[in-house]
């Protein structure tokens, strides 16, 4: 990436780290897990049942759960 093309280079710090954006499921988490990235960031929410933290970008009021989701726990993210 060539950063100085947002902002001029003087203004840029020594050093950057990446953060890999949007870690709410398996492919994202797989793809993260394989890249040279050292940091993510995920949403967390409660399950439906409200018994279990897990990975998912909306919140059931604004899309509600479909038939076929599955997700992935916070523990799963926590264990790699």
């Amino acid at each position: 990436y060539d950063l100085t093309e947002l902002i001029p280079e003087k203004a840029l710090p020594e050093h950057i780290q990446f953060v890999w954006h949007g870690i709410n499921d398996e492919i994202n988490l797989r793809q993260f897990l394989t890249s040279d990235i050292a940091w993510g960031e995920c949403d967390v929410r409660l399950d439906p049942t409200g018994s279990e933290l897990i990975l998912r970008h909306d919140s059931f009021k604004d899309a509600p759960l479909n038939v076929d989701e599955g997700w992935v726990s916070f523990e799963q993210l926590l264990a790699h």
